[in-house]
């Protein structure tokens, strides 16, 4: 099912989100919300991975969170699905690494998308 509402909201947002959008479209007729599981740590290359793919809807739900002042706690356990009470330190280490790599998908990840 395709999200509109999503897509609607995430275009009114900064610039680099709408590349994100432009890039989300193109991959994906038909997005999944949050189908894959949340690794602690985000696998890092220079290019786009099949984890970033599974986890584009994460990484903009992610960057929405945090523009919006949304606490770590909140964006654990809504958008990560990681409980920070019961697993504070893979709770903090996921959404650490997941923002990190939201931030390079606005940055240089977007770009590969486009292609």
């Amino acid at each position: 099912m395709h999200n509109n509402t999503v897509y609607r909201s995430l275009w009114i947002g900064s610039r680099p989100k709408r590349f994100l959008v432009l890039a989300w479209v193109k991959m994906m007729a038909k997005p999944k919300l949050d189908c894959a599981p949340i690794l602690d740590d985000v696998p890092w290359s220079d290019d786009l991975t099949d984890y970033d793919r599974a986890h584009f809807i994460t990484y903009v739900r992610l960057l929405d969170a945090s523009d919006d002042d949304a606490s770590d706690d909140d964006m654990c356990r809504i958008v990560l699905g990681i409980d920070p009470v019961k697993e504070p330190s893979r709770a903090k280490r996921a959404l650490e690494s997941h923002l990190r790599r939201a931030r390079w998908m606005t940055e240089r990840g977007f770009r590969q998308l486009l292609q």
